[in-house]
């Protein structure tokens, strides 16, 4: 199936898959971080990503600085999908967007995936931020980025390219830094969460607070390395990603029927 919206692209058609799969890419990131997937996942799944404005085939869009209206439009492109088995992923900030379009594609249009994945992210009613960023001088703005480390270390090897990024960054951090979580249902999908074991930022109170956004099961598998893991760790990340998808469609129920919540080291 074709998608007619700017925010969505098929990076691997497979008319025989049994369940789609959405990626939603980190602060500063875009779509292309998910190319090396493709022929990484099971047959049974067909890769999606999001792509979002300000970067790749939508650079001469502004990027948005709120989360609201990037969930409207995302939701709104996933309404032709609704109908049959889905699965949001996204990483860090990708994963409030991610759970955020999940809850409106339910409110709006009563549907749910069969899964929702996320990594590198806290607990969207943990993810505040008492002193925001985003309204930094360029220079403060830069070395607040370093400090952090959840931006790729490439980016900062290449002075050019990030000052060519670095609105569109800064925009990220924005819309991240201004989340306001709302309390509601949980979900009644389950939740799968992935965390670098080294990750400086989120820590495992907050990876551990996703179990309060789902009726259903909720597995956290917990990986070496640091924020961004899953390069440094791909292959066996996408092992276990392949793992959590398959136990994601409806034919294998009987094997997520015997999950309950469980933590994971690797």
């Amino acid at each position: 199936m074709e998608s007619n919206s700017r925010c969505l692209h098929c990076t691997r058609p497979n008319p025989k898959a049994q369940l789609r799969l959405f990626c939603f890419h980190h602060a500063g990131g875009s779509s292309t971080v998910f190319h090396a997937w493709r022929e990484r996942l099971p047959d049974h799944v067909e890769l999606w990503v999001v792509r979002l404005p300000g970067r790749g085939d939508r650079a001469g869009e502004s990027p948005l600085k709120r989360i609201a209206p990037v969930v409207q439009e995302v939701s709104e492109a996933l309404v032709p999908f609704l109908k049959e088995p889905f699965a949001l992923y996204g990483h860090s900030m990708g994963a409030a967007i991610a759970f955020e379009t999940a809850r409106l594609v339910r409110r709006q249009h009563g549907a749910q995936p069969t899964r929702l994945l996320v990594s590198s992210c806290q607990a969207p009613q943990r993810l505040h931020f008492t002193l925001p960023t985003y309204n930094l001088p360029e220079a403060e703005f830069i070395e607040e980025l370093r400090n952090l480390k959840t931006t790729p270390q490439p980016l900062f090897d290449d002075p050019r390219l990030l000052l060519m990024m670095l609105p569109v960054i800064r925009a990220d951090v924005e819309l991240l830094q201004t989340y306001e979580y709302l309390a509601d249902a949980p979900l009644d999908c389950p939740i799968t969460v992935f965390g670098g074991l080294q990750d400086q930022v989120v820590k495992l109170a907050g990876l551990m607070g996703w179990r309060k956004q789902t009726t259903a099961q909720a597995i956290l598998h917990l990986l070496p390395g640091d924020h961004f893991f899953l390069n440094s760790y791909q292959q066996p990340f996408l092992e276990l990603l392949s793992a959590e998808l398959k136990a994601s469609i409806p034919r294998y129920n009987g094997v997520q029927a015997q999950r309950q919540a469980a933590w994971v080291i690797h």
